[in-house]
């Protein structure tokens, strides 16, 4: 029986829902989709990456010639994300 109910499955029409379209996160991500569509069309905008706590780049080790090599980051252990005024 398993079977021939295996031999009628076949690929997805439809996204599956994981969250009902009432749920807080759903009604987030349509909000964000429709105020700021970039959001939603990651192709046509520029993403931008914020590290914080990076005293800088040891290249050093790194030959001129490879590409993938970009070096070894250097962390900054007094670093902290809140102000002294805090």
């Amino acid at each position: 029986m398993a079977a021939i109910v295996a031999t009628n499955i076949g690929p997805l029409t439809e996204q599956e829902e994981f969250l009902p379209n009432t749920h807080p996160m759903m009604i987030l991500l349509k909000e964000v989709g429709e105020e700021f569509p970039s959001a939603t069309n990651t192709q046509d905008s520029i993403l931008v990456n914020w590290n914080w706590g990076i005293k800088g780049l040891d290249r050093s080790n790194v030959g001129l010639w490879d590409s993938a090599d970009i070096g070894e980051l250097e962390w900054d252990d007094t670093f902290t994300v809140k102000s002294a005024e805090s």
